[in-house]
């Protein structure tokens, strides 16, 4: 039975988590709620976009003072090892957020889930580890696979349709991707480079399964797919094939 995972987001970083969904057929992503409350109910709502750079902002903070460990959180297939990995991941970091449009909110809102945050941490992985910008460092594209079933599937609290997908368009549209993560967040470049991606996702959903997706979750779900083949943590799950006896 597969093990449920939520990090605690430590309420020192000033943080609202608002839900950010994606799915395939019935699957999607968890929705994690803050342990400070609705603490923006004082003031103005914040805006998406403002709330979704803030966790872009937070992901590149965390990577930043603590590479080592994220790239342990990401690419662990050990539940023990991946739950104490995100505490210390999750602990208090200095980060400059965007301002909030109320003197009367104390937090700043960070639109993310637990699936999403691997996926911002992976981005900020690759950014800083010049896998976006070092030709060098730019994946070939590979035929489609018959299927796909991966170790790290089982840590991200997506469905396996969804890693499926992340992991068949890192194969064969790697350039699509890291065309996606150099975007910026909610900018119209993103969106005509999200147009781009849509219309090649097809042949990688399983059995025609229709993806459900905004551009914020179905670039996170990417980078991670892009992350693990980047950094050879991308092993197949070998299936447990026994003779029956003749």
């Amino acid at each position: 039975m597969m093990r449920s995972h939520r990090p605690l987001w430590m309420a020192a970083l000033g943080v609202v988590l608002a839900g950010a969904s994606i799915s395939a057929v019935s699957a999607q992503d968890s929705r994690t709620g803050s342990r400070l409350g609705n603490r923006l109910e004082a003031g103005k709502p914040q805006k998406t976009s403002d709330a979704i750079t803030n966790a872009h902002t937070l992901a590149r903070c965390i990577y930043l003072v603590r590479d080592r460990t994220v790239d342990r959180y990401l690419t662990t297939t050990s539940f023990d090892d991946h739950d104490n990995a995100a505490a210390l991941v999750f602990k208090d970091v200095e980060c400059e957020f965007h301002r909030v449009d109320s003197a009367l909110t104390e937090t700043h809102g960070v639109y993310s889930s637990p699936a999403s945050m691997r996926g911002l941490l992976a981005e900020a992985a690759l950014r800083k580890g010049g896998f976006l910008t070092d030709p060098d460092k730019q994946l070939p594209r590979l035929p489609i696979a018959e299927g796909y079933n991966k170790t790290w599937f089982k840590m991200t609290q997506r469905s396996n349709t969804v890693n499926a997908m992340s992991a068949c368009f890192a194969d064969t549209w790697p350039d699509l991707v890291v065309a996606l993560l150099k975007t910026k967040p909610v900018s119209n470049e993103e969106n005509q480079v999200i147009g781009e991606v849509a219309g090649e996702l097809g042949p990688c959903l399983i059995n025609g399964a229709q993806l459900q997706a905004n551009a914020f979750t179905l670039r996170a779900a990417l980078a991670e797919g892009y992350f693990h083949r980047a950094m050879g943590a991308n092993e197949d799950i070998v299936p447990d094939v026994r003779k029956t006896a003749e």
